[in-house]
């Protein structure tokens, strides 16, 4: 059952608590309380879990470590369970954790310098793995660091070796300035299919309309305003992962699919809002709603708190506890004693403070 403390933003949660659904256990942040070591341990979902009650059990029974699933975590925490479960990495481990943002297993792979995936951390725009990067440049993958938005300086510093087909995807400000520019001298290095999704190069894309790439496009979240002006750029199937295509989608609800109801349940975002509208005007079939909500699950986004609604709980209950107490029968009657003690009497007294 849920946890009467927390409200959480999406009424779905109450159903995906309700119906015991496992997933919720391993990736609802707030679900220490349910987490424990008798349960039938799905050892991957448990490993990705961040919280420190899922930690601690990982930390006392090692075994329930799958490591490519910590490989996720993001406690930092999860250092001592690091070494102690090296002799299970594979390739696909070391790959998982060069792509962590984990200061912790980022500390760890400094120490096993030899195991790093130096063309998987060439994507890691974190300020742990650019430092490690700086330090390690004869072991960049260029066309992997050209993507990075946190590696901008180096870049910068080394532009004879940036690969400018990739760099249009890179989102630091000064690289779309870097984009602009080269758009002048040499518009034959622009690729615009990369581009095209680049959210932060919205105001050159509206310039080259001819030349966008229809997919990455209705993905680019800040694109939605060029999209509907221009309804013929719109890739269906692309757009319904776009977090900012809610309010749009919602317009199309009827006409959306089990294929289409999947999708957004697994590649959008914000897909959870919709998803919600249809379950209660019963859009989805009742065969498909387990499955769905299943994928659901999966997002971390879907168990964020209503503080709003919490707060006003915990300030009606703090108001019923000061009822009780301030109009508590013992308080009561030394009022009304020191109220008939200076003249008053009983009437006057409940016409005067009820």
């Amino acid at each position: 059952m849920m946890n009467e403390t927390l409200i959480y933003k999406y009424p779905i949660v109450n159903q995906i608590f309700n119906d015991n659904f496992t997933n919720s256990i391993y990736f609802n942040p707030y679900a220490d309380h349910i987490i424990n070591k008798k349960m039938n341990i799905n050892k991957y979902k448990l490993s990705c879990n961040s919280s420190n009650k899922a930690v601690e059990i990982m930390i006392k029974n090692p075994r329930f470590v799958h490591v490519n699933g910590l490989a996720y975590n993001e406690n930092p925490k999860i250092f001592p369970l690091l070494e102690k479960t090296i002799h299970l990495f594979s390739p696909i481990t070391w790959n998982l954790m060069a792509n962590s943002r984990n200061p912790a297993i980022l500390s760890f792979l400094e120490n096993h310098h030899d195991k790093i995936s130096w063309d998987m951390l060439s994507y890691n725009s974190c300020p742990e793995a650019i430092r490690i990067l700086e330090n390690n440049q004869d072991k960049i993958n260029w066309k992997h660091l050209s993507t990075n938005a946190g590696a901008f300086d180096m870049l910068y510093a080394n532009q004879d070796k940036i690969v400018w087909s990739a760099f249009c995807d890179n989102h630091n400000p000064k690289a779309i300035e870097m984009i602009e520019q080269m758009l002048i001298e040499d518009p034959s290095k622009i690729n615009f299919e990369v581009l095209s999704g680049n959210h932060n190069a919205i105001h050159i894309i509206s310039q080259h309309l001819d030349k966008v790439h229809l997919s990455n496009l209705s993905r680019n979240p800040n694109a939605m305003d060029i999209l509907m002006q221009h309804p013929e750029l719109i890739e269906f199937n692309s757009l319904l992962s776009n977090p900012n295509a809610i309010s749009y989608l919602e317009t199309r609800m009827m006409e959306l699919n089990i294929e289409d109801v999947c999708n957004l349940a697994y590649k959008n975002a914000n897909g959870i809002q919709l998803i919600e509208k249809m379950l209660v005007a019963g859009i989805i079939p009742n065969d498909n709603i387990t499955n769905i909500i299943n994928l659901i699950t999966y997002k971390e986004s879907i168990y964020q708190l209503d503080y709003q609604k919490m707060s006003k709980v915990r300030v009606n209950h703090f108001y019923i506890e000061l009822m009780e107490k301030a109009l508590h029968p013992s308080r009561v009657k030394k009022w009304l004693d020191y109220h008939c003690e200076n003249g008053g009497d009983i009437d006057d007294f409940f016409e005067l403070y009820f």
